[in-house]
C-alpha cells in the first residue's frame, strides 16, 4: 500500500514516462512548494522504497523514471 507522498510521486513521474528525473527534481516539481522548500530531498525516501518495490527504474547516475515493460527488454543492435 503507498502513502500519499509516494503516490504524489508516482503520478508525477507517469506525466512524463521516457524521462529521467533527479529525486531533487522530483522533490521540487512533485510536491508543494512549501514542501519542496522545508524538506529539498523529500522525495528520496519515497523513490528508494518505489525501486524497490519496482514501481520505478534507476539509472546509473541515480536518477529515476517510471517502470514500463518496454524498459525491460533488451535493445537491439
Amino acid at each position: 500500500m503507498l502513502n500519499a507522498e509516494q503516490q504524489q510521486v508516482l503520478n508525477f513521474l507517469r506525466s512524463s514516462p521516457a524521462t529521467w528525473f533527479s529525486a531533487r527534481e522530483v522533490s521540487r516539481r512533485a510536491g508543494s512548494r512549501k514542501q519542496a522548500e522545508e524538506e529539498p530531498r523529500w522525495a528520496a525516501n519515497c523513490l528508494r522504497y518505489l525501486f524497490d518495490m519496482k514501481l520505478v527504474e534507476r539509472d546509473s547516475q541515480a536518477h529515476y523514471r517510471i517502470f514500463t515493460p518496454e524498459s525491460e527488454k533488451p535493445k537491439e543492435p
